[in-house]
């Protein structure tokens, strides 16, 4: 009797949950999307529109990573231009993305931004 082949289900990766050792995987691999839970806002300043995703401060310790990050979220949120933002535990908000959206962005409070979970294929 053959067995019946189970279809994986879609992966969820929390980026506000990860552990400094844990990598994200683009592309789900064995044909299905990944599915990814992150944490972000969508702005409007003036005529722009984009997205400010929460990550890890790990992950921009190294731009090759940051620049995936961005890349894929991009991809995902239908080309809207991304910032990374980064909250250490102690530290001072970090943000990675194209400069003029991270200049919009220095004097705003990331407290006061309205934050709300979305899930994406990549």
């Amino acid at each position: 009797m053959p067995f019946a082949r189970q279809e994986k289900p879609p992966r969820t990766i929390g980026f506000r949950f990860l552990r400094h050792k844990d990598r994200l995987v683009f592309g789900g691999g064995g044909g299905y999307p990944a599915r990814m839970k992150i944490t972000g806002s969508i702005v409007k300043a003036g005529d722009e529109r984009f997205a400010v995703v929460m990550v890890q401060p790990g992950v921009l310790e190294f731009r090759s990573e940051a620049d995936r990050y961005v890349e894929a979220l991009g991809n995902a949120l239908e080309g809207l231009p991304v910032v990374l933002l980064a909250r250490p535990p102690s530290g001072k908000a970090r943000y990675y993305g194209r400069e003029d959206l991270i200049a919009t962005l220095s004097g705003v409070d990331p407290d006061r931004i309205p934050w709300r979970e979305m899930s994406v294929d990549l």
